[in-house]
């Protein structure tokens, strides 16, 4: 069962079975935040307890409803109630469907990630999730197309990353797509550097790679979670030139 197409940008990414796509967490004007209807579950799948309390935890789950679209949305914030800063988490979405009396589930991971390059935490000033302090979080529209019905959504962290590099969670799909995005992002750095020195360290030489929409270059041979970051870096580096000038782009290529 294939979910609506999901849009959006930004760090937090939604990766589906068969698409990646990037999400902004919102929660949207038009939704109205209700409890679960009678005819949806939403369950959520805590981490185990250190000492009675969850160490990172999900909150405020809630379904939002579009009443211009008729969709159905899943809202929620993870408050971090350790003592360290976390990098990223990954959430584990699982939506259940019933057609003509069958059941079917799809599993969807929303991710957030402070860190995808130190050059991006620091042109965009991104920060950790620190102690006491929540992120929130929010999906797309769930609803399958018709004739299925949504009947249940499912919250699970399944890997969070704290800054000194231990981590929690099942982890059945977080660490492995947070260190390609990061390997992606560092992979187009040292591609953009070579040209930069190639090209007599000129940036206005750099510029169309950076451009909206420039294919990748093949020659990098980056994997498909890889692209995510490298498509980060180079979306967050063009947008260092365009609010700071070329300066701000030779400082980061410079080092």
């Amino acid at each position: 069962m294939h979910l609506k197409t999901l849009v959006g940008f930004f760090v937090v990414v939604l990766i589906g079975v068969t698409f990646t796509g990037l999400f902004l967490p919102k929660s949207p004007s038009n939704a109205v935040a209700i409890r679960s209807k009678s005819d949806i579950q939403l369950e959520v799948i805590q981490l185990p307890a250190d000492k009675g309390i969850i160490p990172v935890a999900i909150q405020g789950e809630r379904i939002s409803t579009n009443p211009v679209e008729d969709t159905r949305e899943a809202v929620f914030a993870v408050k971090n109630n350790t003592s360290k800063n976390i990098n990223a988490i990954s959430v584990a979405v699982t939506v259940k469907f019933e057609d003509n009396g069958k059941e079917s589930s799809s599993t969807h991971y929303l991710t957030r990630n402070s860190l995808v390059h130190l050059d991006i935490r620091k042109i965009h000033h991104q920060s950790p999730l620190a102690p006491e302090q929540e992120w929130s979080f929010g999906t797309e529209a769930l609803d399958p197309e018709a004739p299925a019905v949504l009947r249940a959504i499912t919250l699970q962290i399944d890997y969070l990353e704290f800054d000194d590099k231990t981590w929690l969670g099942p982890d059945k799909f977080g660490s492995n797509f947070i260190t390609s995005v990061r390997a992606g992002a560092a992979k187009y750095k040292a591609w953009l550097q070579k040209k930069y020195a190639e090209n007599g360290r000129s940036v206005n030489a750099l510029l169309p790679f950076l451009a909206r929409g420039e294919a990748l270059p093949a020659e990098i041979n980056l994997s498909g979670h890889e692209k995510v970051g490298a498509r980060h870096y180079q979306s967050h580096l063009l947008l260092a030139y365009q609010q700071h000038g070329i300066e701000e782009v030779q400082k980061y290529l410079s080092r």
